[in-house]
């Protein structure tokens, strides 16, 4: 399985508390007990600060729904880290942690106005971290410069908690193709998101010959393939106002985009860690 589950304790049925393994290379968090005045136990977030300063290292902070059972509750999500600078950690979800349109309408938008910015500063911010998670995330500075070349305007700098790599910082930080070619967990495919495999391939030969010879088509029903690799949006424009810069299945990056309601692209997250609380 690609997905470490989160085990699960309870303490004195006040306070569940997640155990990272010893599995996952860096031991991303710890939650320390504390007692209030009024004798109730409260848990504080603590970061690893010297995992987290590992550039290459993956790490766990917040936890998302991954294998598609939400029954057994949210899994730690597994991070790349990608930079320090300035006692602050920049992280980039290994994995694609959901499925959305860069924005909900076909329209002429930017990151600043696209609904997928919105999405991740409050749907995803308040589903995957607690509050005392999201005090070590801060507001940053989001520089969105245009496309050079199509010199479609990348529109206003923002300041968000959570944002998308850029056509600059992927080239940076994925200087190869196969550096970024990922996945969607399980729970990203079986929500929607395109993931390319022998399997999918297969589907669309039957779908073509069953139009082509009139043949009645069955019901498809893809299992999910842990080798199969997703597309995933960037936060840059494409080469018109209505269309956004994503990574192609096989890590080759687009900067001619693709239409911004396209609903199959996989999320990778980004975001900075203060190191010190």
């Amino acid at each position: 399985m690609l997905f470490k589950k989160s085990r699960k304790t309870n303490t004195n049925n006040l306070l569940s508390r997640r155990i990272c393994g010893a599995g996952i290379t860096a031991a991303a968090a710890a939650f320390v007990l504390t007692l209030t005045s009024a004798g109730v136990p409260a848990a504080s977030f603590e970061i690893d600060a010297k995992e987290f300063s590992e550039v290459g290292n993956t790490v766990l902070f917040g936890s998302y729904e991954q294998d598609g059972d939400t029954e057994n509750g949210k899994e730690d999500i597994e991070w790349i880290v990608m930079d320090v600078q300035d006692d602050k950690a920049l992280l980039v979800s290994k994995y694609a942690l959901d499925v959305q349109p860069y924005n909900a309408e076909d329209e002429a938008v930017t990151w600043e106005t696209c609904t997928l910015r919105t999405w991740l500063n409050d749907d995803f911010l308040n589903e995957a971290f607690s509050k005392e998670e999201q005090a070590f995330i801060p507001e940053t500075l989001v520089e969105n410069p245009d496309n050079e070349a199509s010199r479609t305007k990348g529109g206003k700098d923002t300041r968000d908690k959570i944002f998308l790599l850029s056509l600059d910082e992927v080239q940076k930080y994925f200087p190869s193709d196969s550096d970024r070619i990922t996945c969607p967990t399980e729970y990203a495919f079986y929500e929607g998101c395109y993931s390319f495999n022998v399997q999918t391939q297969l589907r669309y030969i039957i779908e073509e010959i069953a139009e082509r010879y009139e043949y009645g088509e069955g019901e498809y029903f893809p299992e999910y393939n842990v080798d199969a690799g997703c597309w995933w949006w960037l936060r840059s424009p494409g080469s018109d106002p209505n269309m956004a810069a994503y990574v192609y299945v096989g890590g080759y990056i687009h900067d001619l985009g693709r239409c911004v309601s396209d609903d199959d692209g996989g999320v990778r997250p980004a975001l900075w860690v203060n190191l010190n609380s």
